[in-house]
């Protein structure tokens, strides 16, 4: 894959188990994480974002740091190709706007108005103002969007 993907977020064959304080996930027997996720990319497993060191086998992968939740077993699993040159405790901020997700009005106004790899954060200023900085990383004419409901729709929404 490249430095920066296309795949804001997308399924990975199988299921995982995740054990709380482990930086080992396992998969089942259908698991085939060599060819669907790498290094550096993001994992979503129960609803837990964690960042990816490697891929050790087919169904076997560490984690940059330990599993920081309760155990995960047999769960649907999906990956984010990740910016690889973004730390990890920043790459909650990072989001991937497709097209249909950049025309939205109320992404818009966020400033959440081109397709690619977007940083954007909130914030209140002084004033009681809710502020929205969104900064274009990697601009894409498109951006492949293959999970309907994902956990960055509250930032920005597909329709």
């Amino acid at each position: 894959m490249a430095l920066w993907g296309k795949r804001d977020r997308y399924s990975i064959t199988g299921t995982a188990n995740a054990v709380l304080g482990s930086a080992t996930v396992t998969g089942n027997a259908a698991a085939i994480f060599t060819t669907e996720i790498e290094g550096r990319d993001s994992l979503y497993i129960n609803g837990t974002h964690v960042k990816v060191e490697s891929v050790t086998a087919a169904n076997t992968l560490t984690l940059s740091t330990a599993w920081p939740s309760a155990n995960a077993s047999a769960q649907t699993i999906f990956g984010q190709d990740s910016p690889k040159d973004i730390q990890f405790d920043d790459i909650a901020n990072i989001y991937g706007v497709d097209l249909t997700e950049a025309q939205v009005v109320a992404n818009r106004a966020k400033g959440l108005n081109t397709p690619g790899w977007v940083r954007y954060k909130t914030y209140t200023d002084m004033h009681g103002v809710t502020r929205h900085k969104a900064e274009s990383l990697v601009v894409m004419r498109s951006m492949t969007q293959a999970v309907a409901s994902d956990s960055e729709d509250t930032v920005a929404a597909d329709s």
